[in-house]
């Protein structure tokens, strides 16, 4: 079975009323959210149609699904290309993250239950690590684990609105945020303390450095 057969098989076992197009689009999907697929890199029909032994039919399908959702765009004629990430429109994610988690981290440490806490422990390593993806994995975890925390419906609902726009940013400038994961683990060990001792106003203060510490990083400038 070669690594698209195995692929499909399992997105099949994950999405079983799926038909063909969707498991397609589901893939694609995960790849570009993942940066499998990388910001820029073109699509053609042909080429996937082999690589899933499909028709061309059922992945203009997937694709079209994928240009509803803004993550194809059209580059001239009928050219298919991954949208762009350019640093403008990552600083602007910064910026709402800098607006939302700061207050989500402090209502966490108000509404956090036992078991939200077990959660958003089992996100923190027992030191800091070099394993890019687990590090990342582990990123993205905790800072929906802090939304889940809150028990605010709305802003659990906004976040995840927001969610694959930032775990494509991480993934998209995961080497150079290696040179901050010391940071990373000791401010989310921080947040965690605080939001642990239902410190209210310690917590929307470590969370908010923490997104400004990024924000303000070369990265972004």
């Amino acid at each position: 079975m070669n690594s698209e057969a195995a692929r499909m098989e399992k997105y099949e076992r994950q999405y079983p009323m799926a038909s063909t197009w969707e498991i397609i689009y589901h893939i694609l999907r995960d790849d570009i959210i993942s940066c499998r697929l990388l910001p820029g890199e073109k699509l053609k029909e042909e080429e996937y149609s082999v690589r899933f032994g499909c028709s061309r039919t059922t992945i203009r399908r997937s694709f079209e699904a994928l240009l509803h959702e803004n993550l194809l765009e059209r580059q001239g004629g009928q050219s298919l290309r991954v949208v762009s990430l350019n640093i403008l429109e990552q600083k602007e994610i910064m910026e709402v993250r800098l607006i939302l988690e700061p207050s989500a981290a402090r209502l966490a440490a108000r509404s956090r239950t036992r078991r939200d806490l077990m959660t958003l422990e089992s996100f923190l390593p027992l030191r800091p690590m070099n394993d890019r993806e687990t590090l990342l994995q582990n990123d993205v975890m905790f800072h929906k684990a802090i939304f889940s925390a809150t028990h605010n419906q709305h802003l659990i609902r906004l976040y995840q609105s927001l969610e694959d726009e930032i775990s494509r940013s991480k993934q998209y400038t995961a080497d150079d945020f290696m040179e901050f994961s010391a940071h990373v683990y000791d401010e989310h060990r921080r947040i965690f303390e605080a939001v642990c001792q239902g410190n209210e106003n310690q917590a929307f203060k470590l969370s908010q450095l923490h997104v400004k510490m990024m924000l303000d990083s070369q990265l972004f400038q």
